[in-house]
């Protein structure tokens, strides 16, 4: 099984990035995982400030699922809450 990881952080909306997903996925049975991180600044992480970026690594979250849906290919997801890292 071949593994693909995109980490998002933007939304994997671009033509150029579902092409090279479906390129490599037409090869063999594929598992797609999407990480989208909070975006934050390190002030930001510090004050626990991370609402926001939250919401904003939801909200691509859902546009890349919906992006990369028609391609049906297994997809996982995991929105990194702090360090990108912890994903």
């Amino acid at each position: 099984m071949r593994r693909i990881l995109v980490v998002a952080n933007e939304t994997v909306e671009g033509e150029e990035l579902r092409r090279a997903v479906v390129e490599r996925a037409s090869r063999e049975e594929t598992e797609v995982m999407v990480v989208c991180p909070a975006l934050v600044g390190r002030i930001k992480h510090w004050l626990s400030d991370v609402d926001r970026a939250r919401e904003q690594a939801t909200d691509r979250l859902i546009v890349s699922l919906a992006a990369l849906s028609p391609l049906q290919l297994l997809v996982l997801t995991r929105l990194a809450r702090r360090r990108p890292q912890s994903a």
